[in-house]
């Protein structure tokens, strides 16, 4: 009887293993809000404690594809609603779940509160995307979550 439970639990325990592990976890700097397209998470917002800002990330292409670059607005907005200009963006990728290190780059300002930067996500998975705001000696630190051929 022993013989037929092991080899029944250890599929079901990996399962279990998986499914955890590619749960959907709550970065810690903020809440973040999906926006659009459900499927995709082609537009994704989050607050950030600190200060209350409010960033709006989107993607291209979408959906975001590994080993292909990818394009990443960020739309920064004070509490009352009004743009964020004159501040320093620097994004970065990781991956959680594996350490594959962190491809960082810059943001630069585009206007009216919007930053663009580069990047290329480097494999499937479940990636975050980081932003580092810095302006007027205030600091923010927002993360978002994307899954890059993720079911």
């Amino acid at each position: 009887m022993r013989i037929l439970v092991i080899p029944l639990a250890i599929p079901l325990f990996a399962a279990l293993l998986f499914s955890s592990a590619c749960r959907r976890q709550q970065p810690q700097s903020g809440s973040t809000k999906q926006t659009a397209d459900a499927k995709h998470f082609s537009i994704l917002q989050q607050s950030s404690k600190e200060l209350g800002w409010r960033g709006i990330l989107s993607l291209a292409p979408m959906p975001a594809e590994s080993g292909k670059e990818t394009s990443f607005t960020l739309k920064l907005v004070a509490p009352d609603g009004a743009p964020i200009d004159r501040a320093h963006v620097r994004m970065a990728l990781i991956m959680p779940l594996m350490d594959m290190g962190k491809e960082e780059f810059g943001a630069p300002a585009a206007g009216n509160g919007v930053y663009l930067g580069k990047g290329t996500i480097s494999m499937d998975g479940v990636w975050i995307v980081q932003a580092n705001i810095e302006r007027d000696n205030q600091k923010a630190r927002l993360e978002f979550e994307i899954h890059v051929n993720v079911p």
